[in-house]
């Protein structure tokens, strides 16, 4: 077999590049090539000569007419900007250009319809190559194509990597894929292959998202072509010494199906993993069904795979020595946040829980708060589980309430990280961690014993640190996880700001350009009141701070930038 040599025009877009981007271009096609095995190169040799073959354009682009379509396009918007910049007006283009602008408008419509014929041949020359081919040189051989990136057609394609032409590359690949020709392994490799490619010649923005799933279902391939290598399979796509591109199980979301069939495949060699993929089943077909806004034949199979996927899960957990203590406690955790109360396991997970935190090594020990809220908040409160969780609680609430020292209202702070794992999955909010089909208790033990002790420690600080306790309540009012708390210290804050802001207004413009910084980066409905809480606080008490320190009321404006903050800003330790 010859050495395949690829045109020197091979694959360039059929638009005006610059002079960078046209050695760009090329530079990234020939490394592309070079990098392919023999077959892939005549696959792609093949298809750039079709493609030199079948131009659709009709003219060469710059032309008289693509220059009057500038002409009478910058008649539009010149205008405005000569006025703007008080310069004389020129003389509007005459009848010729126009007239030669319109043609060029019929000839844009034209080659349009062509790029579209022009498509459709391609994909269709493509796929009878690829019948000839083996599946993993196809597949190669079309990832040079998307990672080029390839257009065929006149001019840029709309939309981009969400183009038609580009998703039907996509499925191109995946077809491929899914070619049983030959071994899963063999397809396994070229797709670790086109990973490369993709993480080596293209920038995160436009690195395809398909491929990470793709892996997915070949390992799944690869282990029922043999079940006895699961666990050495799983180990090569996973370790980050071997591949550039592991695997990741965030890829499988949306895909409750693949995960329980992974993780079933999976359990015997490698079993935490395969609670990691049966949690990430469990998720996804929960907040599948939670959207589904029918009950068709597709919600009630989501709603069987999820039924499944817990029981499955629960077996794993329940029985003695299965998983780690880690791995047990983790799958426990998705439990109680994702399975279903009316099952018959739903009753064994607290009991199991307990036994788990009793025995932890003390590399572990910051599993314990979050394991003995879910006993205290899923167990029958008069139980002596129940009673027991909620007393280990109230010992590490007074423990961590007792400090004053620090900061123990900044996030990330032992105490804030402590009120994330208890009352945040009291409050009636959809990320607060609690089991999605029961509601908020109304009352609970915790609760109070948290609501107590934050006020004997707010009290304490400012006792002992007067020229920051307002500081330290807007600290508080940001970092608080519970609706009722959030709204309690603002009403407490602004009852004691003009007292204290004249006493300490420098801690009181702080405190409240605090508050002004705060920005809720979630879109979920129940969290927005925090955001509409700070600014009324604050156009609230801006005033009064305005009278007493004009200084420092300028200190607190400039946090306020509603309109313009992306995203959540972080404490900080003035």
């Amino acid at each position: 077999m010859s050495q395949p040599k690829l045109p020197p025009f091979a694959f360039l877009p059929r638009r005006e590049l610059a002079g960078n981007e046209r050695d760009t271009f090329i530079a990234r096609r020939d490394r592309l090539f070079t990098a392919c095995t023999p077959q892939e190169q005549h696959l792609l040799v093949a298809w750039a000569r079709w493609y030199e073959r079948n131009d659709p354009e009709l003219l060469t682009r710059p032309n008289v007419f693509s220059r009057a379509q500038r002409i009478r396009s910058a008649e539009i918007f010149l205008p405005l900007l000569r006025l703007a910049l008080k310069q004389e007006a020129e003389k509007p283009p005459g009848a010729l250009v126009r007239g030669l602008a319109t043609i060029g408008d019929l000839i844009d419509r034209w080659e349009a319809r062509r790029s579209r014929f022009a498509q459709e041949r391609f994909f269709r020359h493509v796929q009878a190559a690829l019948r000839e081919a083996s599946p993993e040189a196809a597949m190669g051989a079309v990832h040079v194509l998307r990672t080029l990136p390839l257009h065929v057609g006149v001019g840029h394609p709309r939309g981009g990597p969400d183009s038609d032409f580009a998703k039907g590359l996509v499925a191109l690949t995946a077809e491929c894929a899914r070619d049983r020709r030959s071994p899963a392994a063999n397809r396994l490799a070229a797709l670790l292959r086109c990973s490369q490619w993709s993480t080596e010649f293209s920038t995160p923005l436009h690195r395809p998202r398909d491929l990470g799933l793709l892996r997915w279902h070949l390992l799944l391939a690869r282990i029922q072509e043999d079940p006895a290598g699961a666990g050495t399979a799983y180990d090569e796509m996973s370790d980050q010494n071997t591949t550039a591109y592991p695997l990741s199980d965030m890829d499988l979301f949306g895909e409750p199906m693949l995960s329980q069939e992974l993780a079933t495949a999976l359990f015997v060699s490698r079993p935490e993993a395969a609670a990691t993929l049966m949690q990430r089943s469990l998720f996804s077909s929960r907040s599948t069904v939670e959207r589904a806004a029918t009950e068709d034949d597709a919600a009630r199979d989501i709603r069987r795979i999820l039924d499944e996927a817990g029981e499955t899960l629960a077996a794993w957990v329940l029985a003695d020595g299965a998983l780690s203590p880690n791995a047990a406690l983790s799958a426990l955790r998705a439990l109680f946040r994702d399975g279903d109360p009316s099952k018959s396991y739903w009753p064994l997970l607290p009991r199991r829980t307990a036994e788990l935190l009793r025995n932890l090594a003390p590399a572990d020990r910051h599993l314990e708060v979050n394991g003995w809220m879910n006993v205290a908040l899923y167990e029958p409160a008069d139980s002596a589980l129940g009673l027991e969780a909620v007393a280990w609680l109230g010992r590490r609430a007074q423990e961590l309430l007792s400090k004053t020292d620090g900061l123990p209202f900044a996030g990330g702070s032992s105490l804030i990280e402590f009120l994330e794992n208890t009352v945040e999955r009291l409050d009636d909010s959809m990320l607060s961690g609690r089991n999605w089909r029961l509601p908020a208790p109304a009352d609970h033990t915790i609760y109070r014993i948290v609501d107590a002790g934050l006020d004997e420690l707010v009290a304490r600080r400012s006792t002992d640190h007067p020229e920051r306790s307002l500081r330290d309540r807007g600290s508080l009012i940001r970092n608080a996880p519970h609706e009722s708390l959030i709204r309690k210290h603002h009403l407490l804050f602004r009852h004691e700001f003009a007292g204290k802001a004249r006493a300490f207004p420098e801690d009181a413009g702080l405190a409240l350009k605090r508050i002004a910084q705060y920005s809720e980066f979630s879109q979920i409905d129940d969290r927005i009141y925090r955001l509409d809480l700070c600014k009324e606080t604050f156009k609230e008490l801006l005033p009064s701070l305005e009278a007493i320190s004009p200084k420092d009321a300028a200190l607190a404006r400039e946090g306020k930038d509603w309109d313009t903050r992306e995203g959540p800003f972080e404490d900080f330790d003035d």
